[in-house]
C-alpha cells in the first residue's frame, strides 16, 4: 500500500487526493461479526488503506492481551472510513480530501 500511496501522490502532483470508500461483510447482511473498509485511490485504482473491524471478542472474562478486543459499534462503514482518514497523514503523507461513496452510509 505504500507504493500505492506513492504512485497516487505522483499521479496527482500533491498529497491532497480523492479516494472512493467502500465496505464489505464477512456474511451476508448485518448479522456478520466482522467487516473490511477500503480506501481506492481515485487517481489509480490501487488500494491505499484497509480497516479490519470486528464486534466479537472471545474472551471477555479473560485478559490475554489488551489489544485484542472488539473494535467497532455502530456504523461499520463510518468508523472505518473515519480510521482511514485519521491515519492517512502518519501513514502515507497523504490527505483525503474527498470521498466517492455508494451511498449506503453517511459519513
Amino acid at each position: 500500500m505504500q507504493i500505492a500511496a506513492k504512485e497516487a501522490k505522483d499521479v496527482s502532483g500533491h498529497s491532497d487526493i480523492p479516494v472512493a470508500i467502500d465496505g464489505t461483510w464477512q456474511k451476508h447482511g448485518h448479522t456478520s461479526l466482522n467487516g473490511a473498509v477500503v480506501a481506492i485511490s481515485v487517481y489509480t485504482g490501487k488500494v491505499l488503506d484497509v480497516s479490519i473491524l470486528s464486534r466479537f471478542f472471545k474472551y471477555p472474562n479473560k485478559i490475554h492481551n489488551e489489544n485484542c478486543k472488539a473494535n467497532h459499534f455502530g456504523s461499520m462503514e463510518v468508523s472505518g472510513a473515519i480510521e482511514i482518514f485519521q491515519r492517512s497523514e502518519s501513514l502515507h503523507g497523504l490527505q483525503y480530501t474527498k470521498f466517492l461513496g455508494d451511498g449506503e452510509e453517511l459519513i
